[in-house]
């Protein structure tokens, strides 16, 4: 984004316009995957892409941009004291690692690995201690609470598992998410812990009940990252719109039972909402059919009223066929009779020609048998009847 100021020349009456601010690098240009905050919460960091970002927490004021040689920037840490920090990538990795972390404590360390599974080490001998398995997909991230007796993951699966470390047995197993889990994280000295999704939904979760507390769904994308203030008064989150927005703890009371109250509400009120749009769906597209139908049907009683009126018009020129046919006949027969009788004493031989049979237009002379078969149509087709006669008729 630029700003410009905008000046009109009185002379030649024009816009000149000049640049006054350029926030182009001010902001990622891609999805934001890592962010961390400094020990003493002055500073953040965030990567996306080939760039890391430094920033203010307070205001969120970009201070200074690094551009990177890698083509993800995957994770991001402070190291002690906050004069340095340090950013990992997928380059030169044989084998992907999906997350890494130790106990608070020091003694073991963690990993996720492709097989759905959390593999827990002893730090001094790398001898297994634990094995987490119960996921169907692969775990995208997991957090340890500060006293180690509680570790969280978040997997593909949409379902978040809260498992103990002492020996390892699944507390709790939570559909979370409707769709996969990005991210989980503790609250320093808390069992609360975070977790936000591909669904574009952060959560606020009580690890000891199990139960939800508060969700946040302003994000307009993916939710890559977060990263939490020491004493849980404020997150920051990363997402695929290119956006960090930051929440502030409020002196506002929050109940869960209201929440889960609004939650149920909104719920109830989504679902009539689809299920009245189904509704109007299913009604629109049964009357399109209708009309469709209709239509079908209007097209195919037209097209058989022209077939009526096709075969009537057949049937008229059949009869002006056969009444020009028995006209003939009977016109060569009177000329044949005077002919007759005129050289009978003259011509023994000749005889006299038969009368034409009148049988196959009922006895009926020849105008009335044509009268009759145009008496048989409907006035109304009539017209359209006498449409199909050839010129010559």
């Amino acid at each position: 984004m630029e700003i410009f100021t905008f000046t009109l020349n009185d002379q030649t009456s024009y816009l000149s316009h000049q640049s006054v601010h350029n926030f182009l690098k001010k902001g990622h240009r891609s999805a934001i995957r890592a962010l961390a905050i400094s020990e003493n919460e002055a500073y953040m960091i965030s990567g996306g892409g080939e760039n890391i970002k430094l920033w203010t927490t307070e205001d969120l004021q970009n201070i200074q941009s690094f551009q990177t040689e890698s083509s993800q920037i995957i994770c991001l840490t402070f190291l002690p004291k906050d004069r340095f920090f340090l950013a990992g990538d997928k380059e030169d990795m044989p084998d992907e690692v999906l997350c890494a972390k130790f106990t608070p404590s020091g003694y073991y360390y963690a990993v996720s690995l492709l097989n759905q599974t959390i593999q827990i080490h002893f730090s001094d001998s790398d001898r297994l201690f634990l094995s987490l398995y119960g996921h169907k997909l692969p775990i995208m991230s997991f957090d340890i609470s500060s006293d180690g007796a509680l570790l969280v993951s978040g997997s593909a699966d949409k379902n978040v598992k809260i498992w103990g470390m002492d020996f390892g047995n699944c507390h709790k197993s939570i559909f979370a998410h409707s769709d996969g889990i990005t991210c989980v994280q503790f609250v320093k000295d808390t069992h609360y812990f975070f977790s936000c999704s591909k669904d574009r939904i952060v959560k606020y979760w009580d690890g000891d009940s199990f139960q939800q507390i508060m969700h946040f769904e302003e994000s307009l994308g993916e939710i890559w990252s977060i990263a939490i203030g020491k004493i849980g008064d404020f997150f920051i989150c990363g997402s695929g719109d290119k956006l960090i927005r930051k929440y502030k703890q409020t002196k506002d009371q929050v109940f869960v039972q209201e929440e889960e109250e609004k939650r149920m509400e909104k719920m109830l009120i989504e679902d009539y909402t689809k299920e009245q749009l189904k509704r109007e769906v299913e009604e629109k597209e049964k009357k399109n059919a209708n009309n469709a139908k209709l239509q079908d049907l209007e097209v195919g009683q037209a097209i058989k009223k022209k077939y009526e009126n096709l075969k009537c018009g057949e049937d008229i020129m059949a009869a002006i066929d056969t009444a020009e046919s028995l006209r003939e006949e009977y016109i060569q027969f009177e000329n044949d009779k005077i002919y007759y009788e005129k050289n009978k004493g003259i011509l023994k031989e000749l005889q006299v020609t038969e009368r034409p049979c009148f049988d196959q237009i009922y006895g009926l002379s020849i105008p009335e048998y044509v009268g009759m078969v145009i008496s048989k149509i409907k006035t109304t087709e009539l017209e359209n009847s006498l449409s199909f006669l050839h010129c010559n008729y």
